[in-house]
């Protein structure tokens, strides 16, 4: 069943503003306006917000598993002086009480900005189950991101599907939301599901990988094909998968999340383009980063491009 796909800005007529002060230009103000209430013309992702305290929030979808999202901002991050903490839980009875919580201990932390009175770009897509938020923490295209929500199960009766991914420990350990794994046999720092596939245990590290044979080499976003492929003068996308290393095996399918299999010249920060072939119908959206090469604000070296699915065509279990 599709779900609709909404794609929030800054530069959205309307939208909130983020610098690093919690409150009305936090982090949490951002997701709640696209999540919750919507701003402008952008109509909200259709979660709820069902429990909050002082710079504490919790969200959670419309649809699917419906597991709850913490978020606790004007926190010390692992270069910034204001970040946010992320935590999955199962079930929550209050703002800071919950059963199943992911990670089991421990945050994953979200750096926004390096700078208290600066205003950052940022980008949030989203459908009623799943959302994926970027934070352009130095302002030239340095995206700190996570993941939060549904996957697309192999297992149908998968009841654990929920992932948080991207971040890392208040104290810097931690790979972020777009750094892909060559083997299905290496976990993802901060990258968590629920449980696992069968649904035992609890929280569960997993890892993240997608064409590893087009890659140049571990944790990059990116791809060794020349852009447009000279073979057939297309683009080549793969899914990203999500997999469990005890046996190892594919899990999941991360919605609407793309690894670009090109190098990253001759596209742009935040063009779009059309599926083609087996991806006709669908569109798509290039968020270039530069975050996994800078931890002090300068240009960095680019190292990935972020492929989002903006039509509403995410598959859904």
């Amino acid at each position: 069943m599709a779900t609709t796909v909404t794609v929030y800005k800054n530069t959205d007529t309307g939208a909130p503003t983020l610098t690093g002060t919690a409150g009305a230009t936090g982090a949490i103000n951002v997701l709640d306006k696209c999540l919750v209430t919507g701003y402008g013309a952008k109509a909200a992702a259709g979660w709820t917000k069902p429990y909050t305290g002082t710079d504490l929030a919790v969200f959670r979808g419309a649809a699917g598993n419906r597991f709850f999202l913490r978020v606790l901002e004007n926190q010390s991050g692992y270069w910034d002086t204001y970040a946010i903490h992320l935590n999955g839980y199962e079930t929550m009875s209050d703002v800071n009480t919950g059963t199943g919580p992911f990670p089991a201990t421990g945050v994953n932390a979200v750096n926004i900005v390096n700078s208290g009175a600066a205003t950052r770009p940022w980008i949030v897509v989203a459908d009623d189950r799943t959302v994926y938020a970027f934070f352009d923490h130095h302002g030239l295209m340095g995206y700190e991101s996570f993941a939060f929500g549904d996957t697309f199960s192999y297992t149908a009766s998968d009841g654990y599907r929920t992932i948080l991914a991207g971040g890392a420990t208040s104290g810097g350990t931690g790979d972020g939301l777009g750094k892909l794994k060559t083997s299905i046999s290496s976990t993802s720092a901060r990258h968590y599901m629920a449980r696992t596939y069968a649904g035992t245990g609890g929280s569960l590290l997993v890892g993240l990988h997608g064409d590893a044979a087009k890659q140049p080499t571990a944790n990059l976003l990116s791809g060794i094909l020349l852009y447009p492929n000279s073979s057939d003068s297309k683009i080549w996308l793969s899914p990203i998968y999500a997999h469990e290393i005890a046996e190892p095996t594919p899990r999941a399918k991360m919605r609407g999340f793309w690894h670009w299999l090109h190098a990253l010249s001759g596209i742009a920060d935040q063009d779009t383009f059309p599926g083609a072939g087996a991806l006709a119908g669908k569109t798509f959206l290039v968020i270039k980063d530069a975050s996994n090469a800078n931890s002090g604000g300068g240009a960095g070296t680019l190292y990935g491009a972020f492929i989002i699915e903006t039509s509403s065509t995410w598959d859904t279990n």
